[in-house]
């Protein structure tokens, strides 16, 4: 038996050893994106660390660990002759231009943003008090807007075309309403590929916001797109106005006792045959199901966001707020061979 707790806890800490090399990785992967020196690897080929720190006005010393950091982690390879350059295939995940590979926005988050909130996690713990996501300032919004628009650019080219329906209604013209648009970038992005579509977004984050009121006037969307700052369920909306309507990555972070009202407000605003898609990760409803893969994301995001009072919704508290808001023929489809799900929800 003690040998049998023995072999147990020498798993635990192999394991725990791999959480703590990911944390290294993960800050010299960023350090690599943010000080330029994947760049400066890709355009050049192969370069040796003082090189690198000569050209970038860097430590030599620190760039030396760094080149030999993430040669053990196999993002860089050993070129010969002292010189490191990147891994096949590393540049579309770490250079522009920005590819479906990109972990850009998605390192900076956690390295700068997410490692900063962890510090405050113990406090929340004890008082439960939220610690809003706006103290971080428009450079939160920016990234968070950079991370939604890989998402928005699978979701284009990857998931609507396995919806034949809602594909039909972007291309004979639809007008879509977007709960929790962040800078309204899915958008722009249909509006761009359906031109007789029309759209309409709402969001709190006063950067986003403004943001994306600038981008859609320089691409000349501006007719078309409209971003709106506010609670889209206290707005005055026209009943049945829309056709099509999304809650794309935006559910978890509205306030369980908003959402339905939020709902509600999205049915009147859907005309009859009107379909919602959620496109949302879940949160496990058992111990069990918290043991699979398939919800590492979901906990993920709940983790990385409970400070900021998000709430990652189960499927059951999806299917039930859906239909308490009067949504008919609520499906859960499995996308992209079974990656992601998309809830659909219609109008009668």
């Amino acid at each position: 038996m003690a040998d049998d707790i023995h072999e147990a806890a020498i798993a635990h800490v192999n394991r725990a050893w791999d959480w703590f090399a990911g944390m290294v990785a993960l800050s010299a992967t960023n350090l690599g994106v943010e000080l330029g020196m994947f760049d400066l690897l890709r355009s050049a080929g192969a370069l040796s660390p003082d090189e690198i720190a000569g050209r970038l006005g860097l430590v030599p010393r620190a760039v030396d660990l760094w080149a030999k950091t993430l040669v053990h982690y196999e993002l860089l390879v050993d070129a010969g002759e002292g010189r490191v350059a990147m891994a096949p295939g590393l540049e579309l995940m770490v250079c522009e231009p920005v590819t479906l590979f990109n972990l850009q926005p998605s390192l900076t988050f956690h390295a700068r943003f997410v490692a900063r909130d962890f510090l405050e996690l113990a406090d929340f713990f004890h008082d439960g008090v939220p610690r809003p996501p706006g103290r971080h300032g428009a450079a939160l919004s920016e990234n968070v807007a950079r991370q939604t628009a890989m998402m928005h650019a699978v979701f284009i080219e990857g998931i609507l075309p396995e919806l034949p329906e809602v594909l039909a209604m972007l291309l004979h013209g639809c007008r879509v309403l977007d709960a929790g648009c962040g800078n309204g970038d899915l958008g722009m992005l249909l509006c761009t590929e359906f031109p007789m579509a029309s759209y309409t977004g709402y969001d709190l984050d006063e950067h986003a916001v403004h943001a994306g009121r600038a981008t859609a006037e320089a691409r000349g969307l501006a007719g078309r797109v409209n971003i709106v700052l506010g609670n889209m369920s206290e707005a005055a909306i026209d009943a049945a106005s829309f056709d099509l309507a999304f809650l794309f990555l935006s559910l978890h972070e509205i306030p369980i006792d908003e959402r339905p009202a939020v709902a509600a407000a999205i049915r009147a605003a859907l005309r009859p045959g009107g379909i919602l898609l959620v496109l949302d990760e879940t949160y496990p409803e058992t111990l069990s199901e918290a043991a699979t893969r398939e919800s590492r994301m979901g906990l993920h995001f709940e983790y990385s966001e409970i400070l900021w009072g998000s709430h990652v919704p189960t499927r059951t508290e999806v299917h039930e707020l859906l239909s308490g808001a009067g949504f008919t023929g609520i499906e859960r489809l499995a996308m992209l061979g079974g990656s992601f799900e998309v809830v659909v929800a219609r109008t009668e």
